[in-house]
């Protein structure tokens, strides 16, 4: 009885963590509705934050974060803004 206890535990956890696992987004994935947020929705300030996640949360994936930076940098541009300066900065310093 405790050995089964024991293994639908093991069960109940390796299934859940599946299920989590699954719900994360990848980088590219999350870059991907970030883009569709930028090029299809046009919405510009929700693209950016997604970008940012992007660069934050995939810094071992370099070249996905500095394609990342440079969109959030373009976005900032679309919008007339001077933080697109210093998305090209962070670019030049973090990933030259």
């Amino acid at each position: 009885m405790r050995h089964l206890r024991l293994v639908c535990t093991l069960v109940a956890i390796t299934v859940c963590s599946a299920i989590l696992a699954s719900q994360t987004p990848s980088g590219h994935a999350l870059f991907e509705q970030a883009l569709a947020k930028e090029r299809v929705e046009g919405n510009l300030p929700e693209a950016i934050k997604l970008y940012e996640r992007v660069v934050t949360e995939f810094t071992s994936d370099r070249a996905l974060a500095a394609q990342a930076l440079v969109q959030v940098g373009l976005c900032y541009e679309k919008l007339g803004r001077d933080e697109a300066v210093r998305a090209y900065e962070r670019l030049l310093r973090d990933f030259s």
